[in-house]
């Protein structure tokens, strides 16, 4: 199903286009400039330049597909070849893989939460081990601390701050407030 390029396609499309617009082959194969420009022949070769690559294109998709069925048939071939224990073995190892995962997971958690971390911050913790999660997470901490992250300072002078005194008479505390009193 190859085709052929059109005559002004080159098989490397870098290269494609180095003559004027203006140059044309003779019979012998060699370039002469014609000296006038020809639109409509210009926008027919572009149009069956576009039609080429697009046909391309869809016999490289087919291709593909044709290659991804391939591949699942070799690897179900592949795995008809394996004995109940091989597979058995291959799974088990991914079922490991996922409790060594999730387990290390839940000390990076743990340990996370007895540091005092924000479990934000839980996830850039690293290391397999328990002692390896810990001097991580307490550089980490020491590292916020440097960059003056933690807790923010609280203003104790915000919020309620207890019911007014009362006043017996609102004349008089006019009075106190101006300093006549």
């Amino acid at each position: 199903m190859a085709q052929s390029a059109p005559d002004n396609v080159t098989a490397d499309p870098l290269k494609q286009g180095t003559g004027s617009a203006t140059d044309k082959k003779d019979d012998t194969g060699t370039q002469q400039d014609s000296g006038k420009q020809d639109a409509s022949s210009s926008s027919d070769d572009g149009e069956r330049d576009l039609a080429y690559w697009k046909q391309r294109s869809r016999e490289n998709e087919t291709k593909a597909k044709g290659n991804a069925a391939a591949a699942k048939e070799l690897a179900e071939i592949k795995d008809k070849d394996k004995t109940e224990q091989q597979r058995t073995a291959e799974a088990l190892a991914s079922a490991e893989a996922a409790r060594k995962t999730a387990e290390t997971q839940l000390l990076r958690s743990q340990i996370g939460a007895a540091k005092g971390l924000p479990p934000e911050m839980v996830g850039r913790l690293t290391g397999d081990t328990q002692e390896e999660i810990e001097a991580d997470a307490d550089e980490l901490i020491e590292q916020i601390g440097k960059v003056g992250g933690g807790a923010p300072v609280t203003d104790l002078k915000q919020g309620d701050r207890g019911a007014p005194k009362p006043v017996d008479d609102v004349d008089n505390w006019i009075r106190k407030a101006a300093g006549r009193n």
